[in-house]
């Protein structure tokens, strides 16, 4: 478990307390989810409450959060659209428990499978989108500082999955929405 691991990593340095970056999902939901005994345990990491993390991460609820700041974001429907590609995106990150991810539906196929899986009900429908992939990211400290970065997605995994490779890049520099995001965040 990570308590066992955070336990040797204090033999092993001589440390009483420990910073754990935020990683992957699961990792993140699961810390937040516990914060307080991660907490008593000398445990930090630098993330945000648990209900701002659901509300920012979960795809459903920041779609309606943008839509509420009048940021435009693809369209989207409860029902699969009439061409492919599409993507399945998972409505919440835990449906009956198990975590979803996104779905690539290159074909009729691919979407009868996503039906007969009996997970259907857990995602919502957008238009493939094609080009680059590019990440805007924020900072926001305590105190009020700001900082916008963004990055330019080299490698994936499949289907949407994590991202393997990046670049820094200045995509977002010059873009007005960046203030509309950071207004709403």
């Amino acid at each position: 478990t990570i308590l066992e691991h955070v336990s040797l990593a204090r033999e092993k340095f001589a440390c009483e307390s420990i910073f754990i970056l935020p990683t992957t999902e699961f990792l993140n939901r699961t810390m937040l989810a516990n914060r307080s005994v991660f907490n008593d345990q000398g445990i930090q990491f630098g993330l945000c409450e648990e209900e701002l993390y659901c509300k920012l991460s979960d795809k459903v609820r920041f779609t309606e959060l943008c839509r509420s700041y009048n940021i435009p974001v693809p369209e989207e429907s409860e029902e699969p659209f009439g061409e492919f590609p599409q993507v399945a995106k998972p409505k919440f990150y835990l449906s009956d428990n198990s975590a979803l991810k996104p779905i690539i539906l290159k074909t009729r196929e691919e979407l009868d499978a996503l039906r007969n899986s009996g997970k259907m009900d857990g995602y919502f429908f957008q238009p493939y989108i094609t080009g680059s992939s590019v990440y805007l990211l924020f900072y926001f400290r305590r105190d009020g500082f700001v900082r916008v970065y963004s990055q330019e997605n080299l490698m994936q995994e499949p289907d949407g999955g994590s991202i393997i490779l990046a670049k820094s890049s200045t995509h977002f520099e010059e873009l007005s929405v960046v203030k509309e995001y950071e207004k709403m965040l």
